[in-house]
């Protein structure tokens, strides 16, 4: 069976209750996604989350709503609307209500993935750590 997580060598699974399967690599090769090197420019943001939301985080520099955050975008606002909750579950926005608006706004730890100053991913009192961000540059 091919797979693509399967990197340079061939693996059996085995399970009693079934034939053992033979899992081998699938094209492409390791390498394929382009590493950070010393002195090399970090990965762009897109290659994390997507051009749509990476454009979307970085129209953000001022609060907006949904309406205008699609607009600036070209998405329909339904489209940003759920981008932007996925933004806000990684903890990339912030959104708060205002009468009838949602205003979606950038969070320090959006603008620092931006910035490619990301030292630590994870809410506070979380155990996740930096190295979540040199998955990135591996």
């Amino acid at each position: 069976m091919p797979a693509f997580f399967c990197v340079r060598t061939p693996l059996a699974l085995v399970d009693d209750s079934l034939p053992p399967v033979l899992v081998h690599p699938l094209r492409p090769a390791p390498g394929w996604l382009p590493r950070l090197r010393d002195g090399a420019a970090r990965p762009s943001v897109a290659q994390l989350t997507g051009s749509s939301r990476a454009r979307m985080l970085e129209s953000l520099e001022t609060p907006m709503t949904t309406t205008s955050l699609a607009a600036v975008v070209g998405l329909a606002p339904s489209t940003a609307s759920r981008h932007a909750a996925v933004l806000r579950e990684a903890g990339l926005v912030a959104t708060r209500r205002e009468g009838n608006r949602v205003l979606h706004r950038r969070t320090a730890l959006g603008t620092a993935l931006l910035d490619g100053g990301v030292q630590q991913v994870g809410t506070p009192g979380s155990h996740a750590s930096a190295t979540s961000m040199k998955m990135l540059e591996t």
